[in-house]
């Protein structure tokens, strides 16, 4: 079965006659002819039934011009590659850092904007296997996320046993942030020991593993625990309790917006790393958006 044969039967149809579906496609009207013979020859069926009133199509020559359009579809579509500006895809995957939006928003305003084919991803994520998971499966192209220094060997190894590319971007400690009336905020700087004894929050991604032993202890000696993304259901509760939330650091705007304070929590400090495909990492998107990233990181780190 050769396509130009499959053309054929959707032009006699259309015009319902050999003759008019030769001119068509430029061939004599016996070569057509033949087209046709061979083909139900080939199938093993009769597509079409000759009539006074022209060619009409069969119950199995119904079925067949519906698989046959199927083709033309796909056949055009091929067509259309060549005349299309390639599809760019950036799809980022991140702990909810504010410099990976930034940076991938500049990346959009500054490389993307004008493309007329781009696909285009933000995804807030929590756990580190999560991020391997989406970029070894195709779903991601650049993940954001943080990883506790004295695992870092280890996650690292693993990084790379995935075929992935690791750079660590800096270093951040968690934060206790809580309202300025809390009883820590009188403290210069605080211990393990004295947050035990207040209701935390935290997100997915503070779970063992991914903070220090001695963090870990702590977090179970916690009467109650709280797990919430960010956003202003956790100002409120700090407005309205002693819980303290433990995170990556406010911005100082930020503390003084809503009242709060905040305090290094010791023994806490994490490498933020972006992971990506080793066959992505030399890719002009994927290097301009690691250009923004550190450009914002950088800013985001003067507001702290």
């Amino acid at each position: 079965m050769k396509t130009e044969q499959i053309m054929l039967v959707i032009l006699i149809n259309e015009t319902g006659s050999i003759s008019a579906a030769a001119r068509a496609m430029m061939h004599a009207q016996s070569n057509a002819s033949k087209m046709l013979t061979t083909l139900e020859d080939e199938l093993g069926y009769r597509i079409f039934e000759r009539t006074h009133n022209g060619m009409m199509l069969t119950p199995e020559g119904e079925e067949f011009l519906q698989y046959a359009k199927t083709v033309q579809r796909s056949l055009e579509g091929m067509m259309q590659i060549a005349h299309e500006e390639p599809r760019v895809r950036l799809a980022v995957i991140s702990y909810a850092y504010p410099f990976t939006e930034r940076a991938f928003a500049k990346t959009f305003s500054r490389k993307l904007y004008d493309r007329e084919r781009a696909n285009l991803s933000l995804k807030l994520i929590t756990m580190i296997e999560e991020a391997v998971m989406l970029l070894n499966r195709g779903h991601a192209d650049v993940a954001v996320l943080t990883c506790y220094i004295e695992n870092f060997r280890t996650m690292r190894s693993q990084f790379i046993r995935n075929n992935l590319d690791c750079m660590v971007l800096g270093q951040v400690p968690l934060y206790a942030v809580f309202s300025k009336d809390h009883p820590l905020a009188k403290k210069d700087g605080i211990f393990l020991n004295d947050l035990s004894q207040y209701p935390c929050i935290t997100n997915d991604a503070i779970k063992e593993g991914n903070i220090s032993t001695e963090v870990e202890k702590m977090l179970s000696n916690t009467r109650i625990r709280i797990q919430m993304r960010p956003g202003e259901g956790r100002y409120e509760i700090m407005r309205n309790s002693d819980a303290y939330v433990l995170c990556t650091p406010y911005s100082r705007e930020e503390l003084v917006r809503n009242n709060l304070t905040a305090r290094k929590v010791p023994g806490s400090d994490r490498y933020i790393v972006v992971l990506t495909k080793n066959e992505k990492k030399n890719d002009e998107i994927f290097m301009d958006f690691a250009q923004n990233l550190k450009e914002e990181y950088e800013k985001w780190v003067e507001t702290l």
